[in-house]
């Protein structure tokens, strides 16, 4: 057994640690003692602590087998998402605005008001889904900063779902974000709306 290799962890109190997992999305609070044991297990193997404990956290995915191959695991994922012939993925860039202005990033920054084109734009894409051949729709919100446009989102999303919906397929949304912007109104309006990528 061994711990997967895209585990992190992160401190969040004093008593408290998370452990997250990027590759299946997975995570799990942990207590300093908890911790310990983890970190033992990262040095001396899964002999050295509670079997218990092993077993929920290979259950959860942060141990695995020492044959596994997550990185096999990813491309499989990768591939067989992009090689989805019944799906439409549309990426919509709501802005180029960014409330930061990171020096790797390669945007503009151009601050004019898009919104009609945007949405026509959408509605031409989502017209695409009327041939009858995908049975999927999967949107992934983009910017600059998409949060800086909360009511277009708001908007597109409602039509992409009514969409959907009428034509009985699929509906998944994603978002791109600095993250800055997500308050605890922002995240229950995006969980609402139905965004379960981050």
């Amino acid at each position: 057994m061994k711990a997967s290799y895209y585990n992190i962890i992160t401190r969040i109190s004093d008593e408290d640690s998370v452990l997250f997992n990027t590759r299946t999305g997975r995570s799990i609070s942990v207590s300093n003692e908890r911790l310990s044991d983890y970190n033992r297990f990262l040095q001396s193997g899964p002999t050295s602590i509670e079997q218990d404990f092993v077993d929920y956290l290979k259950h959860y995915e942060f141990v695995i087998d020492s044959d596994v191959d997550e990185l096999s695991f990813i491309r499989s994922n990768y591939h067989s998402s992009i090689d989805e012939l019944d799906s439409l993925t549309i990426t919509v860039g709501l802005t180029e605005s960014c409330n930061f202005r990171c020096t790797y990033c390669y945007q503009s920054h151009d601050t004019k008001q898009y919104d009609d084109a945007i949405e026509t734009v959408f509605l031409s894409k989502l017209s695409l889904l009327d041939t009858g051949e995908y049975k999927k729709l999967h949107v992934n919100w983009f910017g600059g900063e998409p949060l800086l446009k909360k009511g277009l989102l708001k908007k597109l999303s409602a039509l992409a779902h009514q969409k959907s919906k009428q034509l009985a397929l699929g509906f998944s949304q994603g978002i791109t974000t600095n993250g800055s912007l997500l308050d605890q109104k922002s995240v229950e309006m995006l969980i609402n709306l139905g965004v379960k990528q981050f």
